[in-house]
C-alpha cells in the first residue's frame, strides 16, 4: 500500500505553531508522515510494524494497520501531555463540538464517565444521577466514594422502554438533596429518547452545581439541525461522546468535552492521566481525528441521507402489521423531549415473540442488530448505511412475519418498566470492599448486594453493590433471565446464587 495514497496532502501538514482549520487532519497526517520517513524501529510494539506480526493477522488486516500501530514518540506527540499534532487534533475537535477543551479517549466512554465523576466529586460527596445510567457510572461511584441519589425516569409502558428525566423530577431531587455536589444525566438513552438538556443544565446551574451529561449515543447531534440540541451547546459542563457508536472512528475511541467555569481543568487532566492507558493506540486517536474531519466537512449531508433512510425504514416497518416502529409520536411521553430518528426500535409483542427471539431470527437472515430486549430489537442507522443495508433489514423482518410461530395470547408479558429503586444499605464503595459470601438468590431477600446485576445491552444495572435485595428485584431478574436476557456482573451467570455482604 502506498501511504501517500491514503493522504495525498502530506506536504501541507501543519507545523507546531500553525493554525489548523477543520479541513486539516493533523494527527492522521502527522502519523503518516512519520511512517513515510521509514525509521528503523527499536521501540515497542514488538511486531515492529511488519515482520513480527503473526501471519494470519497480517493476512487478515494487511500491513498498513501495523505500520500505523506506533508507541508514543516525540515526532507524533504524547496523549497524556500533548504539545503538537494531538493537541492540534483535540483543539479542532473542541471547535467542532462547541467545547472549550476536548480530550481523546482510548479506553472508551467508560473512562470518560468515570473521569467526569472523579473530577467533580470527592469521597463522601453526594451526587444526583439517572437510575438509567450506564454501568460505568456505578464504577465511578465506587472509585470516587460518592453517595448516589437516583432519579427514576418514567417508562414508556406501551413499548416497554425507559423515558427521560424531566425538569420537574430534577427540581424535586435538587430540593430533596441539597447537599449534592454534582448532577449526571444520561441522554439520549439507547432508544434515542432525549431529555431537555438546556432546561436541565439551567436548573442545575441555578442550584450552583456542575451539570454532567453522558451523551455517548449523541455524538452526531452537532452535525444536523434535525437532531436534539447537543449538550455542549445546551450548557453542560462536561459531556462524553462515544464517537465510535455513531461516527466513523474505531471501536473504543471516544471524546470527553469540557466547558470552563465549574470543574477545574487541571483536575480533569489529573484524573485522565490515571484513567487512560500510558500506551494509547494511535489507530484509535487518528480515527477520532479523521471522524471529526469527516463530520465537520460533510456531516450535514451524510446525516441528511441517514435520516432519510431511517424514515423510509420506519414507514416500511409500520406497514408490516403487527410490527411497530415508533416515531415522533412518542415525544412528550415519559419525559421524552426529542427522538433521534436514526434509532429504529422495532416492537414484536403483538407478533407473540420477544425481542431476544427476534434478534436471533434476524441473525439467521444475516442481519445483526444492536440489541434485543423483552419487547423490541434496536437497529441503528448511521452515515454508513445504504439503501441495500436497509433493504436487508426489511427483508429479514418480512421473513420473520412469514415464518414466526408466536401467539400473542400465549406470549409471556414482559415486565413493565424496572422495579422501584432498592434501598441503599451501604455506599457503593463500602459495599465493593466489604467482605461477602454467596447465597441462593431466592434466600437473599433483605441482604445487601455485593455485586452489580446488569442486563447487557443496554448496560443499566438492576441492582448495585450496597443495595437491598427484595422480592421485586429477585422476580424481575429471574423474569429477564427467563426471557433470554444476557446478564452481566453477577459472579454466577445462572443467577441461582448471588454474592451478598457478609
Amino acid at each position: 500500500m502506498v501511504i501517500s495514497a491514503i493522504c495525498p496532502s502530506l506536504e501541507s501538514i501543519p507545523t507546531r505553531d500553525a493554525l489548523c482549520t477543520q479541513q486539516d487532519i493533523p494527527l492522521l497526517e502527522g502519523l503518516l508522515e512519520h511512517i513515510q520517513r521509514g525509521a528503523s524501529r527499536f521501540h515497542v510494539p514488538g511486531h515492529k510494524g511488519h515482520f513480527g506480526v503473526p501471519s494470519p493477522l497480517l493476512e487478515a488486516l494487511g500491513p498498513a494497520v501495523f505500520r500505523m500501530d506506533l508507541t508514543e514518540l516525540d515526532p507524533i506527540d504524547h496523549l497524556q501531555k500533548p504539545h503538537w499534532i494531538i493537541a492540534q487534533a483535540q483543539d479542532l475537535a473542541a471547535e467542532a463540538f462547541a467545547a472549550d477543551k476536548t480530550f481523546f479517549l482510548v479506553n472508551g466512554s467508560t473512562s470518560g464517565v468515570v473521569t467526569m465523576l472523579l473530577s467533580s466529586l470527592s469521597d463522601g460527596d453526594e451526587v444526583i444521577l439517572s437510575r438509567t445510567s450506564h454501568r460505568s457510572a456505578y464504577g465511578g461511584l465506587i472509585l470516587s466514594g460518592a453517595i448516589p441519589h437516583y432519579i427514576h425516569a418514567p417508562y414508556q409502558n406501551e413499548m416497554g422502554i425507559p423515558g427521560q428525566i424531566t425538569s420537574y423530577l430534577m427540581e424535586t431531587s435538587l430540593r430533596k438533596h441539597r447537599g449534592a455536589k454534582a448532577v449526571l444525566v444520561t441522554s439520549p438513552n439507547y432508544y434515542g429518547l432525549s431529555a431537555d438538556s438546556r432546561a436541565l443544565a439551567e436548573l442545575v446551574h441555578a442550584h450552583g452545581l456542575p451539570y454532567l451529561q453522558d451523551e455517548a449515543h449523541g455524538a452526531h447531534f452537532t452535525f444536523h439541525p434535525h437532531f436534539e440540541e447537543p449538550a455542549m451547546k445546551a450548557g453542560a459542563d462536561m459531556v462524553v461522546h462515544s464517537a465510535h457508536k455513531t461516527l466513523g472512528s474505531l471501536t473504543q475511541s471516544s471524546l470527553l468535552h469540557w466547558h470552563c467555569g465549574r470543574i477545574p481543568l487541571e483536575r480533569v487532566r489529573s484524573v485522565l492521566r490515571m484513567m487512560q492507558s500510558t500506551s494509547p493506540s494511535y489507530l484509535l486517536t487518528a480515527s477520532l481525528d479523521a471522524a471529526r474531519w469527516q463530520m465537520a466537512n460533510f456531516g450535514q449531508e451524510l446525516w441528511e441521507r441517514a435520516i432519510e433512510l431511517a424514515e423510509m425504514a420506519r414507514q416500511e416497518i409500520n406497514a408490516m402489521s403487527p410490527l411497530r416502529c415508533f416515531g415522533e409520536e412518542v415525544v412528550g411521553q415519559a419525559g421524552a423531549h426529542a427522538l433521534d430518528p436514526t434509532k429504529l426500535t422495532i416492537h414484536f409483542q403483538q407478533l407473540g415473540i420477544t425481542g431476544y427471539h427476534a434478534l436471533d431470527l434476524l441473525r439467521e437472515q444475516g442481519v445483526e442488530v444492536e440489541m434485543g430486549d423483552p419487547w423490541n430489537v434496536l437497529a441503528i442507522v448511521t452515515a454508513g448505511d445504504t439503501e441495500e443495508s436497509i433493504a436487508s433489514l426489511l427483508n429479514g423482518l418480512r421473513v420473520i412475519l412469514e415464518s414466526a410461530s408466536g401467539d400473542p395470547s400465549r406470549c409471556k408479558r414482559p415486565p413493565m418498566g424496572m422495579p422501584p429503586i432498592p434501598r441503599q444499605l451501604l455506599s457503593p464503595r463500602e459495599a465493593f470492599f466489604a467482605a461477602s459470601k454467596r447465597i441462593p438468590l431466592q434466600e437473599a431477600t433483605g441482604r445487601a448486594c455485593a455485586e452489580t446485576i446488569t442486563p447487557y445491552p443496554p448496560g443499566i444495572p438492576i441492582i448495585c453493590p450496597g443495595e437491598e435485595i427484595d422480592v421485586g428485584i429477585i422476580d424481575y431478574t429471574l423474569q429477564l433471565k427467563d426471557y433470554g436476557a444476557d446478564i452481566h456482573g453477577a459472579e454466577d451467570e445462572t443467577l441461582e446464587w448471588v454474592r451478598v455482604i457478609s
